[in-house]
């Protein structure tokens, strides 16, 4: 399993856990359920993002840009005489 897919089969752990955890404590019943579904959109939202965001970056590079010039400097009209 890769490190981005355990770290979100983790962040659905927690959050699901804590949503059960109000509902069991009647938390969710005082909100109003737009409200409720807002926040849910965006915690899992935000925990796709932070999944993404931690994971190992991953460098490429491409054999047709490795082996061409470097660009052309070209200097201001004030430095060229």
């Amino acid at each position: 399993m890769s490190f981005v897919r355990i770290y979100l089969v983790g962040y659905f752990l927690l959050f699901f856990g804590a949503l059960y955890a109000l509902w069991q404590a009647g938390v969710l019943s005082q909100i109003p359920a737009t409200w409720v579904a807002l926040a849910v959109v965006a915690a899992l939202g935000f925990g796709i993002l932070l999944a993404l965001a931690s994971g190992p970056r991953k460098v490429t590079t491409s054999r047709e840009y490795a082996s061409a010039p470097p660009p052309r400097v070209i200097p201001p009209a004030s430095a060229r005489r």
